[in-house]
């Protein structure tokens, strides 16, 4: 396996290294992300733990392989810039869920019982939806009779509902301490779903996105497909909508930016209160040192200054800068008019 350097950009605003390089492996099998760690941390001489693997793009029947890296002056550093998803693919910090790889056991289902699982949403999109606890309760039936032991009886059964509702909702606030979350998806039979979103506090009632009528006994796997296509259709109007918004400060108020340039500059600046991207985007780019231009394609002189360019991930670039600035970001799904405007832009904060 012999490993080219094809280009080589210092960034010292971000404590690293960003590499091109290529691996031509001819004769041997496809190296995986560790083996490229290894074999680049001994050409460089430098550390593996604080190298970043961020792509690597090979062509079915091809014997070479072009990568994009990057090394950072400390494990530390990586992980401060670095999103989770990127240091378990480099093996940097435990894969997510491995210590729940055992299936939980269910709970015996009994006549009043009910069962509700509390279920997570990734941040962004739809990434893994799965159980993380149940939680049951024996709730008892409607009382026919009437008089004080109706009155009675309906009393004590609410005391059992109100009593159930806190215990679910203390495991979830438990759990979104630790996670966080882009919404709330509240599913079951009757009006419980209904009720329960009455007993949520304010917070966590404004990020309930949708409510479903699931009967418990359809398999878990439908409601994922349900859930799956509903916040689907709301991440499309939330796109949707957050562009139009970007058209109008672009038209009427000159507090919206677009195209790369544009973008990746407002960006830097920490001017930029959202960023919106295509989802199609096309990453790799190029940047002039000397102007701090960013544009995609690929060009070996800056067409303002003549000055050497050097290869980027154009959408890492940008961002980087955008979480570092707490800029909101909003990736969109097929939208002619975000495409016509370069398909990227953001929303000024001034």
């Amino acid at each position: 396996m012999e490993i080219e350097i094809d280009s080589k950009r210092n960034n010292p605003l971000l404590n690293r290294t960003e590499i091109y390089f290529t691996i031509k492996h001819k004769g041997e099998g496809t190296p995986n992300r560790e083996i490229i760690r290894s074999e680049l941390a001994e050409k460089l001489n430098v550390k593996k733990e604080n190298i970043i693997v961020n792509t690597v793009h090979s062509s079915f029947g091809d014997q070479e392989i072009s990568c994009y890296a990057k090394v950072y002056s400390s494990l530390t550093k990586s992980k401060d810039l670095e999103r989770d998803y990127i240091l378990r693919r480099n093996m940097l910090i435990e894969p997510k869920g491995k210590k729940a790889e055992e299936k939980p056991p269910e709970a015996p289902k009994e006549e009043g019982v009910e069962e509700k699982p509390v279920e997570e949403k990734q941040a962004e999109s739809i990434g893994e939806i799965k159980e993380h606890k149940h939680l049951t309760a024996h709730i008892m039936n409607k009382h026919k009779k009437g008089g004080w032991s109706q009155m009675r009886f309906q009393r004590l059964r609410q005391e059992s509902i109100d009593h159930f509702f806190q215990k679910v909702l203390e495991t979830l606030e438990k759990f979104i301490k630790n996670e966080k979350i882009a919404g709330l998806v509240l599913a079951g039979p009757g009006e419980a779903k209904d009720h329960f979103k009455k007993e949520l506090p304010i917070k966590l009632a404004e990020q309930v996105i949708s409510i479903i009528d699931y009967d418990i006994d359809i398999p878990t796997e439908k409601l994922v497909d349900e859930v799956s296509l509903r916040v689907s259709k709301i991440e499309k109007q939330k796109g949707d909508e957050a562009v139009k918004r970007l058209r109008d400060k672009v038209l009427k108020t000159e507090q919206g930016v677009y195209g790369v340039p544009a973008t990746a500059q407002a960006v830097k600046e920490g001017r930029a209160k959202m960023l919106i991207l295509s989802s199609s985007l096309k990453p790799r780019g190029w940047i002039c040192e000397r102007c701090q231009i960013i544009e995609l394609g690929i060009i070996s002189t800056c067409p303002n200054c003549g000055n050497k360019t050097s290869e980027v991930d154009v959408l890492e670039e940008i961002l980087e800068f955008a979480e570092r600035t707490d800029a909101a970001i909003e990736f969109v799904d097929d939208n002619p008019l975000l495409e016509e405007l370069g398909g990227v832009g953001a929303i000024l904060r001034y």
